[in-house]
This record gives structure tokens, sequence and C-alpha cells, in this order.
């Protein structure tokens, strides 16, 4: 298994490189899976408790 991983600002076009990407490799018959951050399910119930405070900061960095 080969986890890629993306991150970058708002806006940047990971989501947009993602998808191109998944679609490639597909095309060439490698299994992908597409998740997105928020979409782990330990993850999304920590950052529904910390959702105002993560903002905050992550506005401090845009």
């Amino acid at each position: 298994m080969i986890i890629i991983a993306l991150s970058g600002c708002d806006g940047s076009g990971k989501t947009t490189l993602a998808t191109e990407l998944s679609k490639i490799l597909r095309k060439h018959g490698i299994k992908v899976r597409y998740r997105k951050e928020f979409e782990y399910f330990l993850l999304k119930y920590l950052f529904k408790m910390l959702g105002t405070r993560i903002e905050k900061e992550r506005r401090k960095y845009l």
C-alpha cells in the first residue's frame, strides 16, 4: 500500500490534483481510495469539538 498525502493552503489545487491523479492511476489499473481529511472517523468528532479554535488558528497562518 502506498499513501499519497497533499497539503497546502485553501484554493491551491489540492483537490483538483488529487482527483486527476486518481483518474490517471485508475486508468492504469491501480486501485485507488480517495479520502478527504475530514472524512476520517475519529478526527471528524475531534474537529467538531475544537472547530472554532482550530479555524481561528488556521486563519492566522493564511
